[in-house]
């Protein structure tokens, strides 16, 4: 029954570790640091959202038809039919009208703190309640032999 227990747990860390990661990898994607890229804008939309100018949502459109969500920097910096190249973890964007310095995200930099942290207290409360149902179990064996 101990490794039922610690293998619930055990998916339990995992899930969080996985949406923490996808957490880290969408904000980082933002500041397109992590990116290769090989375009050109065909515009541009920032969609507000509950708190404008701190929430909004960037929104480059590209020529393929495809959309880029960016910084707020990032997109303020663009205009539509700039051509856009960069490597992997390069961290200046080369554009028509000259070379953009990259930034991570304030989210990307806020979330690289809280992410480790939240998976932390979910291993702490998945091995306190596999901890917890292992002595539960104990007790109830005891009972009954007794």
């Amino acid at each position: 029954m101990r490794s039922v227990d610690l293998g619930v747990a055990a998916g339990l860390v995992a899930m969080a570790l996985v949406c923490a990661l996808g957490n880290l990898w969408v904000a980082a994607a933002r500041s397109t640091i992590p990116l290769s890229l090989g375009f050109e804008v065909d515009g541009k939309v920032c969609l507000h959202e509950k708190h404008p100018g701190i929430d909004d949502t960037c929104l480059l459109r590209l020529k393929d038809r495809a959309e880029l969500q960016v910084d707020k920097a990032l997109f303020d910096a663009l205009r539509p039919g700039d051509g856009l190249s960069k490597a992997r973890f390069d961290r200046t964007l080369g554009t028509s009208h000259g070379p953009v310095a990259l930034a991570w995200s304030p989210d990307f930099v806020g979330l690289s703190i809280v992410m480790p942290i939240a998976v932390a207290l979910a291993a702490l409360v998945a091995w306190r309640a596999a901890r917890a149902t292992r002595r539960a179990r104990g007790s109830a064996d005891e009972r009954r032999a007794g």
